[in-house]
């Protein structure tokens, strides 16, 4: 009795676009866009240590690209679809986030944090730009005019979103270019990872406590003041610009 053998079996490509594999390719991919943007905004925040004057020139070099007319929608949308494809890998994985090494414990953790945090910023620093004019544009002034209204609320955020996005960066760049075949991905050991995560943490929370520092009035250095009146009126007119982009224009007329 004879017996054909077995052709292999096909997957279709809506198959492949449902695994768990396309899944960290996506992962990967607009992750790298992001991370890009995260780099760049991480290198003008870290400026902030030399002062004022260092912060606004590489935040306005760095703008080049980021808000470039092509890049911003393109890192915005990376964003947004990292962000989905990250919430979908979290319902999906196996293993709950308690049971997860602290190193990938806190990865999904900063990652859920950035979500909070990253559209908050977002609209604090864009939406005054196009809803009130070209002169509403975020300087060191910004900041520091923030952590002055709200001490106890906006120091420990930028803290925490300055640790936040080092972190997930730092762990997920390597990830990535291993994921995508770029780099070998090395299996470390359990002293090396310990290492690494305390390392990572103890220099991200460093950094990020003596960025938020520089920028609270005083301590470190004098900023500028001539821009608060600008300020002052973006926060009086944020609830009106909220309803005009929650309306999509319809509702809602920031002056």
């Amino acid at each position: 009795m004879s017996s054909d053998p077995q052709k292999p079996k096909q997957h279709s490509a809506w198959t492949y676009l449902k695994s768990n594999e396309f899944l960290r390719f996506v992962q990967a991919t607009t992750g790298l866009v992001f991370g890009s943007y995260l780099t760049v905004h991480l290198t003008s925040a870290i400026s902030a240590i030399w002062g004022p004057f260092a912060y606004n020139e590489a935040l306005n070099f760095f703008r080049n690209y980021y808000q470039a007319k092509f890049m911003e929608p393109l890192i915005l949308g990376s964003g947004l679809i990292h962000l989905t494809a990250g919430l979908i890998s979290f319902k999906r994985r196996p293993t709950p986030l308690s049971q997860l090494p602290w190193p990938q414990r806190f990865h999904s953790l900063t990652g859920l944090i950035l979500t909070g945090l990253a559209v908050g910023h977002a609209f604090a620093t864009r939406a005054p730009y196009y809803f009130l004019g070209e002169n509403y544009i975020a300087d060191a002034s910004f900041v520091t005019h923030s952590i002055e209204q709200i001490p106890y609320w906006f120091y420990p955020y930028y803290v925490v979103l300055g640790f936040s996005g080092f972190y997930h960066f730092m762990l997920g760049v390597p990830k990535a270019l291993a994921m995508l075949g770029i780099v070998n991905p090395v299996a470390p050991s359990k002293f090396s990872r310990s290492t690494f995560f305390k390392i990572m943490v103890g220099v991200g929370l460093g950094t990020a406590v003596m960025i938020a520092t520089s920028f609270t009035q005083g301590i470190m250095f004098n900023i500028p003041r001539e821009y608060y009146p600008l300020w002052d009126h973006k926060n009086e007119q944020t609830p009106a610009m909220a309803l005009k982009l929650l309306t999509f224009g319809l509702l809602g007329d920031p002056k």
